[in-house]
């Protein structure tokens, strides 16, 4: 009581000057976060629709004329997805210039070497023709991606912070479940003994295992974040024994695994164990009943090897010297039924290939701090060796690339970087007035 008459009094003893400066601020900051939000859903939004909007036009057809189960995905609503994609980079990327214009003076460092990567190759690409600059900074092989690593800024406003941490549960959710309900419909379509490569279905799992990883970090230390593990893996298993991938249906049970394992207690450990393994197991028996072809399918793919060929032809062709400084944006190489295909499976390499060393330094010093640095939030750690291990091949069809999944996971990085717990994140946030 006594501290909230003193409040008043200072309050009330504020000279009319002081009063006029702090409405000022006060106006100021609510414009801001108005800003804020706005720009965050409008990124939000659209990129989830680009995956719906090419399912909305999809088709499907062999991959190629011996092939008896294996399709490929085509879709009449490309240009409309691109321009919802184009419009979710340009939101991100204003969201981050406003954020690196308030950062702090350390990051400064991380910043140069990203945004001098950015503006060198974006420029020679320019100079060379390869394009123009909307589609150097945002087109099939964008310059953006030097600036990737640097979302991680993003949750140094309490603000963004707060909703990240608000939405990533949900929408890791819905994009597991669209998944799933596009596989399904390939299914449906192609016969549930068939699989396909790209498709929608697995830019919806790319999304969604980002934000599941985020949803780990963000919540660790939440009273349900146990069950919102599981209930979210068990999920993903699910849609990846649907997608027949391996290297996916890995990534969720890892997951599980290291929330199970660090329980406080072996009574504890122990309970949890027995619940991953009842839970997973029933799941996955259960859609194997169903759907024996999905098992079927999946269980064929198992000792395939689709990962060294692309090594053999990739370096047959290119000099790993070239890596250094890196092809440009244009550079290609001759793969499958493309005589020019600019992508590969570890982002590594994909990103030494077109754009050298410098575009894979900002990448690695955030990794390898989250790694290796003084957070508290042992969560974000393995979140980080996960997601190294997708990126370096271990799973395929995940773009290195500006979009949903990919920037809110940096962002959650950021409480790692930052050194920001989720429960003093909370302080913060009371401390400005937020309820």
């Amino acid at each position: 009581m006594n501290g909230q008459i003193f409040s008043l009094n200072r309050i009330a003893q504020t000279s009319p000057i002081r009063k006029t400066e702090l409405h000022y601020q006060l106006k100021q900051y609510n414009h801001n976060r108005r800003i804020t939000d706005l720009l965050l859903a409008i990124a939000v939004i659209s990129g989830l629709m680009v995956p719906f909007l090419r399912d909305l036009g999809s088709s499907y057809s062999l991959a190629t004329d011996w092939e008896v189960n294996r399709f490929a995905f085509s879709t009449s609503n490309g240009r409309f997805a691109s321009l919802f994609d184009l419009i979710q980079q340009i939101s991100f990327s204003i969201l981050l210039l406003r954020a690196i214009s308030k950062s702090r003076k350390a990051n400064w460092l991380v910043i140069s070497c990203s945004v001098f990567g950015l503006i060198i190759y974006s420029l020679m690409a320019v100079v060379n023709n390869a394009g123009d600059l909307t589609s150097v900074l945002f087109g099939n092989v964008p310059t953006t991606v030097f600036i990737i690593p640097l979302f991680y800024l993003l949750t140094e406003d309490p603000r963004i912070e707060q909703l990240i941490k608000e939405w990533v549960p949900l929408l890791s959710l819905i994009c597991f479940i669209a998944s799933l309900a596009s596989i399904i419909k390939f299914k449906y379509l192609c016969g549930f003994g068939s699989y396909i490569g790209w498709c929608p279905a697995r830019d919806y799992f790319a999304f969604g295992i980002s934000l599941y990883w985020s949803t780990v970090v963000l919540k660790s230390n939440d009273e349900h974040a146990y069950f919102i593990t599981m209930g979210i893996g068990i999920l993903a298993c699910i849609t990846a024994l649907m997608l027949a991938t391996r290297s996916w249906l890995i990534q969720p049970m890892l997951v599980m695994l290291v929330a199970t394992f660090m329980a406080k207690g072996i009574d504890k450990v122990f309970k949890r164990t027995v619940i991953v393994i009842f839970a997973t197991g029933t799941a996955l028996l259960a859609l194997s009943l169903i759907y024996p072809e999905v098992l079927d399918s999946f269980l064929n793919r198992i000792g395939e090897d689709t990962r060294s060929n692309q090594y053999d032809i990739f370096y047959s062709q290119v000099e790993p010297a070239s890596l250094i400084f890196g092809n440009g944006i244009s550079a290609g190489y001759r793969y499958g039924t493309n005589s020019n295909y600019p992508f590969f499976d570890n982002q590594i390499i994909y990103l030494m290939f077109h754009f050298g060393v410098l575009a894979v330094v900002p990448l690695l010093y955030v990794l390898l701090r989250c790694l290796f640095g003084s957070s508290k939030n042992s969560q974000c750690k393995f979140v980080a060796l996960f997601y190294l291990m997708a990126i370096l091949g271990l799973s395929t069809y995940y773009s290195y690339t500006i979009n949903v999944g990919v920037v809110l996971l940096f962002s959650s990085f950021g409480f790692a970087l930052n050194n920001i717990e989720p429960e003093r994140s909370n302080r913060m946030r009371n401390a400005d007035g937020e309820k």
